[in-house]
């Protein structure tokens, strides 16, 4: 009887995880849609509900105590963080931090249903298999950036040695390598070296798999980055070369062939790795807890079923467990209204923006329309895409790009994800100043342009970027810079799911910074039409 009680109550705290773990995985398919690097977290979830049918029929013991009452206080905090975390995240899907605190929520919520399911052992034995999804939350940029960024850079002067010594002059700036007439970029600047994330993911899933000990997860994990940068330098140089003697036409029928190529020999190498530090340590022990045989353990008969453990504790605290899943399933209900309705009034007192387009000036000295392949155009995925290059007759040189994306849960996150400082400093940018928020009059309107100044070998680059959403508060909302207090200015004002245009303008010439900003209000004054 008392069994069939406390199988009960699992049964609706697997319901309420369930809940969680389906807000999660829906916040977090935008990031896994429109970033590449992190397109492998649509298997994790998968994977990880893997790893713990195999950790299933070795469940350990359970504790002879438990505690309880203090892990339902721990339950009702981490479900109450989830509205304001929620209700930042709707107006900012793209801030990396936020994604962070929705799936430590789902992650700790789910420990404590462990903990209370099969006490402190199940917590541990089973921590590695429901915590595997955080390998798949995108990292913070101030941890991701430097990182990648400094990594590409390796590959681009790794693999411009072995250009020079099979004869081809090369040479790298930044994450791009300079052949004579021609530029190829690792892997197109913004995608970063997909490989690494996908690695660490793979490593970590192998040593759990094969239940090996800390020591040996960690040299499958290092191993594998290795492996990773070898292959990145690999790929890099073969499409150099194909890009030197067949030209673009060739590398582009080649490309994905050789990124295909790359990841199985990645792959392929990460799975012998495994296989030779399982073969060295055939009894390997699992990082949280007993992996032996339980068909002869002596205990066998001894191990929990689901809700065991929580009938032990009494009716009483039964029934408190059971009032917490309920009130917890109620209360994300709640909370996904909240969230709807915040922003659906604010959207209902939003006024359309002022619409306009940009018409390049193809008359200029040496303009030319600037080609976005098909990789580059996949990553940014705008409805709208012009960009072109000239020189003025005052020795300013220009780039402008314009893009648009029509309303959409992805719109807000593309135009944000693409920014200068994110993508700039891959083709060996180095952001120098950072000089606000010009407002440039055009048309009768206001144009905030976020400024900043960049250096790239000896040129300096002063990059004007503006983001204008379709439609705005009645109360006219200050510039978007980014920062902390910009993102909860936009929850407070409701706004979300907008279409958004972006005009970037790079601009090199003889002049200093106020030069340069008298000149983007001529050239905004004849580019820009409503």
């Amino acid at each position: 009887m008392w069994k069939d009680r406390g199988s009960g109550v699992a049964v609706w705290m697997l319901v309420l995880c369930l809940a969680l773990w389906t807000v999660l995985i829906f916040q977090l398919r935008i990031d896994w849609s429109v970033n590449e690097q992190y397109g492998y977290g649509w298997f994790v979830p998968f994977l990880a509900l893997y790893l713990f049918w195999k950790a299933w029929p070795g469940r350990p013991l359970r504790d002879a105590q438990t505690a309880g009452w203090g892990v339902i206080g721990v339950v009702w905090l981490l479900l109450f963080l989830w509205l304001p975390v929620r209700l930042v995240q709707e107006a900012n899907p793209e801030w990396r931090p936020v994604s962070w605190m929705l799936a430590l929520l789902t992650v700790g919520v789910t420990w404590c249903a462990l903990y209370l399911w099969g006490g402190g052992k199940w917590l541990r034995y089973f921590a590695f298999a429901t915590g595997f999804i955080l390998v798949a939350i995108p990292w913070p940029t101030p941890i991701e950036h430097p990182l990648v960024q400094g990594l590409m850079s390796v590959v681009a002067r790794l693999s411009v040695e072995l250009l020079m010594w099979i004869g081809i002059p090369a040479h790298a700036s930044g994450n791009v390598i300079e052949l004579p007439g021609r530029v190829v970029g690792v892997d197109e600047a913004c995608s970063g070296v997909r490989s690494l994330q996908t690695v660490i993911m793979a490593g970590l899933f192998l040593g759990e798999l094969c239940r090996m000990n800390a020591r040996r997860r960690v040299t499958l994990v290092g191993f594998g980055l290795v492996l990773a940068l070898v292959v990145n330098v690999f790929r890099t140089t073969m499409l150099a070369s194909i890009l030197s003697s067949g030209g673009l036409d060739s590398l582009e029928r080649r490309h994905d062939a050789i990124g295909y190529v790359a990841l199985g020999i990645l792959l392929a190498g990460l799975l012998a790795g495994a296989a030779w530090l399982q073969r060295s340590n055939p009894r390997s022990m699992t990082l949280f807890g007993y992996d032996g045989d339980w068909s002869r353990h002596p205990h066998a008969g001894m191990r929990p079923q689901m809700g065991e453990v929580l009938a032990l504790q009494g009716g009483d605290f039964t029934r408190g467990v059971r009032m917490v899943c309920l009130l917890g399933l109620l209360w994300l209900a709640v909370v996904e209204v909240a969230v709807e309705s915040w922003y659906r009034s604010h959207e209902s007192r939003a006024v359309e923006n002022a619409r306009w387009s940009v018409v390049m000036p193809q008359q200029s000295e040496r303009f030319q329309t600037i080609p976005l392949n098909k990789q580059v155009l996949g990553m940014l995925r705008a409805n709208e895409v012009d960009a072109a290059t000239w020189r003025e007759r005052d020795g300013y040189s220009m780039a402008v790009y314009f893009l648009r994306w029509t309303p959409g849960r992805n719109a807000a996150q593309l135009a944000r994800l693409h920014r200068p400082e994110v993508c700039l400093p891959a083709v060996g940018c180095v952001l120098r100043s950072d000089e606000g928020v010009v407002n440039v009059k055009a048309k009768g309107l206001i144009l905030p342009f976020h400024s900043q100044v960049f250096v790239q070998g000896k040129t300096e680059l002063t990059v004007f970027y503006c983001l204008w959403e379709d439609r705005v508060a009645q109360v006219k909302p200050e510039a978007e810079d980014w920062s902390v207090r910009s993102r909860w200015r936009a929850v407070l004002e409701g706004r979300r799911h907008l279409g958004q245009q972006v005009l970037e303008v790079i601009m090199t010439g003889p002049g200093d910074y106020p030069k340069a900003v008298e000149k983007l209000q001529q050239l905004v004054g004849e580019i820009v039409r409503q």
